[in-house]
């Protein structure tokens, strides 16, 4: 199995219709929050985005910008899951 990272721009239409899905990370059909149990929120965004609010991250803390670290732990666990399923 190949893995690949596909990175995709949200345009301005989807953008103002549900901002907070600019800084999703997906791993798998799963969404890192998922993978790593940690719940949603929104705050107030920088400058970029005016008004709209940015996603974050709570797993003790609570992040805007996604740590590299978190996003490892989640490609970890899936990596497991993936080889539990191909198990004979």
């Amino acid at each position: 199995m190949r893995c690949k990272l596909q990175t995709d721009a949200l345009g301005l239409p989807l953008f103002t219709k549900d901002p907070l899905q600019s800084n999703r990370i997906w791993i798998g059909e799963k969404s890192l929050e998922e993978w790593l149990g940690a719940s949603v929120g929104k705050s107030p965004c920088c400058d970029v985005c005016g008004d709209a609010q940015c996603l974050t991250i709570s797993l003790g803390d609570t992040f805007e910008a996604i740590p590299e670290e978190l996003i490892i732990r989640a490609a970890l666990l899936a990596a497991a899951e993936l080889f539990q399923e191909s198990k004979p």
